[in-house]
């Protein structure tokens, strides 16, 4: 979790050269714009941030405003060679080791509220029901009227009056406009056969010495779903910009499960008794999945679609995302912490620039792509491992004990 003097020493620079009071003047400036950030009640970094607007025709404008790291972190230089030979942070269950310093990650580049923050703002204009009309990508001046943590939005969606006077009316009123947009596009996404993949985390809490006092398993809220929405909103409005465009750039790609596994999986379901015989399609799964939710079977049949399915990977095909139903993606919304996302800032970018012929060849991208998808995978097991051994910890001083 040590960052070498070089990538400090550039960090701080890039702390001087910015001025919070005057922001570059080629940016379209937000900061006007009523912008919430919701995020986990212990979050240190904020990387998106929301506006909503109703339009006439009963049109939404969709603003997804996500950190613009890449104007702290020029190609190139070492804080980019640091970020991206470690390609991610890394979430353990009593610390963060981040891609890049703290001194970026948690202020220059968190959109903190009340701070002038530079951002690239994605522009959805969409209809009613939620169909994507228009896309456009901004550099832009943002300034956060509230940061919002999740358990916070969930006590206003059960009560939102209760709200009015503490928050303000426009504020409520702009929750209240997410939501709704959020659950007709989260309506139509499973409509058209997208898989709900939310296997519950746990959480781990610690007492004032690190040991693990208690574990908790989170909860996919209302709250939760509806950031996800717009991410995964930002992410496909991105990636179908780009490919319309025919430009390479790194894809997020989720690869159909394989026919063996899928076999297995019906084999499966169907010695559980549910009176499905088949699990081929993505219909075929999300049914069982509807089936067995809130059953005690939930968790093994979750677990079993998930062991069935392949991993997501990083690389310049136009595969698509199975598990998304999504033929364009990419992720674009968390570069403070994946640096796929990066590349996907630079080359937007190099297309402001007037650069018409991005610097990405297939076999640089097919690289980098492996090099991100390991070292996701390797902090993905080691977040496991460590919170399986904490555990362990924990119930070792409860071996006797009924819970």
């Amino acid at each position: 979790d040590e960052f070498p003097e070089a990538v400090i020493a550039e960090a701080r620079q890039r702390a001087d050269e910015f001025d919070e009071e005057n922001p570059p003047s080629d940016r379209l400036d937000l900061t006007d714009q009523l912008t919430v950030t919701i995020d986990p009640y212990d979050a240190r970094d904020f990387d998106d941030a929301i506006s909503l607007t109703r339009e006439d025709q009963g049109r939404w404008r969709l603003w997804v405003h996500i950190a613009d790291v890449g104007h702290f972190i020029h190609p190139g230089g070492k804080l980019d060679e640091e970020a991206r030979q470690r390609a991610t942070s890394v979430y353990l269950p009593d610390r963060v080791i981040p891609m890049v310093p703290e001194i970026i990650s948690n202020h220059l580049a968190s959109l903190q509220p009340k701070k002038v923050r530079l951002a690239k703002s994605v522009e959805i204009e969409m209809a009613d029901d939620g169909t994507v009309i228009h896309t456009e990508v901004h550099n832009s001046v943002i300034r956060s009227d509230m940061r919002l943590h999740y358990r916070q939005v969930d006590q206003f969606l059960d009560a939102p009056e209760e709200y009015r006077d503490k928050w303000g009316e426009p504020t409520c009123d702009l929750l209240l406009s997410m939501h709704s947009l959020a659950m007709k596009l989260r309506k139509r996404r499973f409509k058209n056969g997208a898989i709900s993949m939310d296997m519950p985390e746990v959480k781990l809490e610690f007492d004032k010495g690190g040991k693990v006092k208690g574990a908790y398993r989170t909860v996919n809220t209302e709250s939760h779903q509806l950031i996800e929405e717009f991410m995964l909103a930002a992410n496909q409005a991105v990636a179908t910009w780009l490919d319309d465009a025919e430009f390479k750039f790194l894809h997020r790609i989720h690869p159909p499960p394989e026919r063996r596994k899928l076999r297995q999986l019906s084999n499966f379901v169907r010695d559980l008794g549910l009176g499905i015989d088949s699990v081929e399609s993505r219909f075929e799964i999300q049914n069982v999945l509807d089936r067995v939710a809130g059953s005690p079977l939930e968790d093994a049949v979750n677990f079993a679609v998930l062991k069935s399915m392949n991993k997501a990977v990083y690389g310049p095909q136009t595969d698509g995302h199975y598990a998304l139903d999504m033929k364009h993606y990419c992720h674009f919304t968390s570069p403070i912490r994946r640096y796929p996302d990066l590349t996907v800032h630079r080359l937007i970018d190099r297309l402001r620039a007037g650069e018409q012929t991005p610097d990405q060849s297939v076999g640089t991208l097919l690289n980098l792509g492996h090099h991100c998808s390991d070292m996701e995978r390797n902090a993905a097991q080691a977040e496991r491992e460590l919170t399986e051994l904490k555990m362990l910890h924990y119930l070792k001083r409860h071996i006797g004990d009924t819970m």
